[in-house]
């Protein structure tokens, strides 16, 4: 069975992927902590596995435990 992560050249494609929006805000009422440490990055691939300053901000804003949701998965 021919699958697309099988079928190209996974080191250098790219995949589109479906977001599920958990909590959304409006941009009225965006949530940021000015020079609070929180991770940015310009990058099209990121990750948060080593920002837990950004992911205790993301529990206590949005109420959502970004950890605990991937161990669901």
């Amino acid at each position: 069975m021919k699958t697309m992560f099988n079928n190209s050249d996974n080191d250098n494609s790219e995949y589109v992927l479906k977001v599920e929006w958990l909590k959304a805000v409006d941009s009225a009422n965006a949530k940021w902590l000015k020079k609070g440490g929180l991770f940015t990055t310009q990058l099209i691939k990121a990750s948060l596995q080593s920002q837990p300053t950004t992911l205790e901000f993301i529990k206590n804003q949005f109420d959502l435990d970004v950890v605990e949701l991937l161990k669901q998965e």
